[in-house]
C-alpha cells in the first residue's frame, strides 16, 4: 500500500475514534481508500508505459553524466539496454563484455 492509502487509513481511524465519523461513513471511506490505492499502480502502468520509464531513466543518467540527451558518446554506445524487469529487480546495467551475475 502506498503512503497516500496508509495516511487515509490513519486519518479515518482517528476520525472514528473521536466520533467525527459514524461507522457507515468510516466503512465507505475505507473501501474508497483501499480501492483507489489498489487501482493506482495498474492505472499508472496503463497511462505511463514501461518504455517511457526506461526513456526517463536513460535521460536522467545522461544528465547526471553531463551528456546532452540524444548525443552519443562512446560510453553510451557500448552499454547494453536494460529491461524494466532487470531495473526493478535491482540489477543495474553493465558495459558490454562484462561478466553477468
Amino acid at each position: 500500500m502506498n503512503t497516500r492509502g496508509l495516511t487515509a487509513i490513519v486519518i479515518l481511524s482517528v476520525g472514528l475514534q473521536l466520533h467525527i465519523l459514524d461507522q457507515s461513513l468510516y466503512s465507505l471511506m475505507m473501501v474508497m481508500a483501499i480501492v483507489t490505492t489498489a487501482m493506482a499502480g495498474p492505472l499508472l502502468n496503463l497511462i505511463y508505459p514501461d518504455r517511457f520509464v526506461l526513456r526517463d531513466i536513460a535521460e536522467a543518467d545522461r544528465i547526471a553524466l553531463g551528456t546532452a540527451a540524444g548525443t552519443g558518446s562512446w560510453y553510451w554506445s557500448r552499454r547494453r539496454r536494460p529491461s524494466l524487469r532487470s531495473w526493478r529487480s535491482g540489477r543495474r546495467w553493465r558495459p558490454a563484455g562484462s561478466a553477468a551475475s
